[in-house]
């Protein structure tokens, strides 16, 4: 665990929340235990609340396929549009003008600051000089992944930018960040319901991931520094096709992907952000930017896949045995990463 300097709140007054020992605790002396697991929670009212998110059969299942390696062309696109940001993000950020230009609370920007000359001073392993400039934001850029789940994506992205970046990781399920903060103990992670409220401090945060998870776009704003970055991905009308076509032929009825799902999703958040294009492999600059393949899944792959998605909340069980019994398939992974920009101060 390292919550370090994170820029977490609590839940109840909004204060910001500092590490003692194995607690967090605010200035109105709210606490929060650290659990042993190296997560804290921080679901406010819903706290003592049980089967919420994602359950530990699910989280299993998608750990071990993604172990699989099945998705690791959607996270290499993610570390790499990360890492072109976060170039961004630091070169553009001095130092010097880091309590106006981020606009933290005083006790915040503090912090901060302290962490930028100190030990937290950026030892990147990966990105190179040219990267930075003179006068450039030297403290690590702080990464957070809104519905991190068992923590997969920020794991990653963080291994491929040690040093650069801190991260935080948020979801519903408090097993989801059991299994995060064990994986990961360089990340900061917390159990929130980021549908009502993301505990975090008002512009504290350079950089949001939000893969395949809810979004709230108020939220996901105030959070944001000015213009920090949105990382979005979502699935494609062909995302995994074929399976899906295979248990509509089994009998199940799997749930659908919505219809321009990338119209709704930047509409969702025109409020607040703008599109931001980046290149990507030689491709002309986009703020959209396509991944997609096939994979060939085992019967393993293929139980874990059902069993991990919402589809296993709402197949019947006879059905999901008839699904079970295939043994092999091939089918497309088809997302679509979103590059979006937090506006000015004041939009």
């Amino acid at each position: 665990m390292s919550f370090r300097d994170a820029p977490l709140i609590c839940p109840i007054c909004g204060n910001l929340l500092t590490q003692q020992e194995r607690q967090l605790l605010c200035a109105n002396a709210h606490s929060f235990d650290i659990a042993r697991a190296g997560y804290v929670n921080l679901l406010g009212s819903y706290k003592n609340s049980h089967n919420l998110g994602d359950d530990k059969t699910m989280l299993h299942a998608r750990r071990a396929f993604l172990q699989r390696g099945h998705y690791m062309a959607i996270l290499n696109a993610v570390k790499r549009i990360v890492a072109h940001l976060v170039s961004v993000r630091k070169s553009s950020v001095p130092n010097r003008s880091l309590r106006d230009s981020i606009g933290f609370t005083t006790e915040l920007t503090e912090r901060f600051l302290a962490d930028a000359a100190g030990d937290g001073a950026m030892t990147d392993g990966t990105m190179t000089d040219e990267t930075m400039t003179d006068g450039a934001m030297t403290r690590p850029c702080w990464v957070a992944d809104m519905g991190c789940g068992e923590g997969f994506y920020l794991h990653g992205v963080m291994q491929h930018l040690a040093g650069s970046i801190r991260g935080v990781g948020l979801d519903i399920s408090k097993e989801a960040v059991r299994l995060a903060a064990g994986q990961n103990k360089a990340g900061a992670f917390a159990a929130a319901n980021i549908n009502r409220q993301v505990p975090l401090a008002d512009q504290s945060v350079d950089l949001l991931l939000n893969i395949f998870a809810p979004r709230n776009a108020a939220e996901f704003a105030r959070v944001l520094a000015p213009e920090g970055f949105l990382v979005v991905v979502i699935p494609t009308a062909a995302h995994l096709h074929e399976w899906r076509a295979a248990l509509t032929a089994q009998g199940a009825t799997p749930l659908p992907i919505a219809q321009a799902k990338q119209q709704r999703t930047e509409h969702q958040f025109s409020d607040y952000f703008a599109p931001y294009p980046t290149r990507q492999n030689g491709q002309a600059a986009a703020h959209v930017h396509e991944v997609c393949y096939r994979i060939t899944l085992d019967q393993t792959d293929l139980q874990n896949l059902l069993t991990m998605t919402p589809n296993a909340w709402h197949i019947a069980a006879e059905d999901q045995k008839r699904v079970h019994s295939l043994t092999q398939l091939s089918t497309t992974v088809s997302v679509q990463i979103l590059t979006l920009q937090r506006g000015p101060r004041n939009s």
